[in-house]
């Protein structure tokens, strides 16, 4: 039998590359990596330069100790609260029509897949300092320059900064150990904000985003143990 996925089932979490990680260092168990380069031979799975994928369970498997040439970034996620997110992919086609497709169009896919959509969320404050929570305070930095000032004469200017970011999405984070996890990993560019303040309701922090440079995967783990459920 099959059973449907709720909404509030899903997560989001955006996540920017840190460190970068080479032999022969053994990487931390159930931690996401990107791949930067495999060595001859490889201790990294054989899925690609620029994909993510997740470090395995200790329960389970030894950690993976890099070898000569092997090279990682530890990808650094942050959760982002939303309300709802929207997502759409579509591959263009062609049109290739000729004269012997006898008055009937053809097209052919170009091989090309785009994805877009949107994030929608509240602006939240911490509850004792009411500074903007960091992941929102980071996204309105990618759109406008940031000056903090302390009241004493201190002030820090941070100019604007819109990079490249890894959008993770797992569709059901209520799975449990046995189970399968299932994921959306794809380099994401915010390309529009938007918020408001209505008189009688919570001010909204909305983002939309287009697919960045380098491949997106569907991603899914098996979760092994307590340690790798969300």
């Amino acid at each position: 039998m099959s059973s449907k996925i709720k909404g509030a089932e899903g997560i989001l979490y955006i996540s920017t590359r840190g460190i970068v990680v080479e032999t022969p260092v053994a990487l931390a168990d159930n931690t996401w990596y990107e791949i930067i380069s495999f060595g001859s031979p490889t201790a990294l799975p054989d899925i690609g330069v620029g994909r993510n994928f997740k470090s395995p369970d200790s329960t389970a498997a030894a950690p993976i100790t890099l070898l000569a040439g092997d090279s990682v970034y530890l990808m650094d996620d942050t959760q982002m609260c939303r309300v709802d997110i929207d997502y759409t992919a579509d591959e263009g086609v062609i049109e290739a029509t000729d004269d012997c497709d006898n008055g009937s169009i053809s097209n052919v896919l170009d091989g090309f897949v785009a994805i877009t959509g949107s994030a929608s969320g509240f602006l939240r404050v911490d509850e004792e300092t009411e500074e903007l929570v960091p992941v929102r305070d980071e996204i309105l930095n990618r759109y406008m320059d940031k000056i903090d000032d302390d009241a004493a004469g201190v002030y820090a200017l941070t100019e604007r900064k819109n990079e490249q970011l890894m959008m993770r999405i797992c569709l059901n984070k209520d799975a449990k150990v046995g189970q399968v996890q299932t994921w959306l990993n794809f380099p994401a560019l915010f390309n529009s904000y938007s918020g408001a303040a209505a008189l009688k309701g919570a001010q909204s922090s909305d983002v939309s985003f287009s697919k960045g440079q380098g491949p997106a995967t569907y991603y899914k783990r098996t979760v092994l143990s307590a340690a790798d459920e969300i």
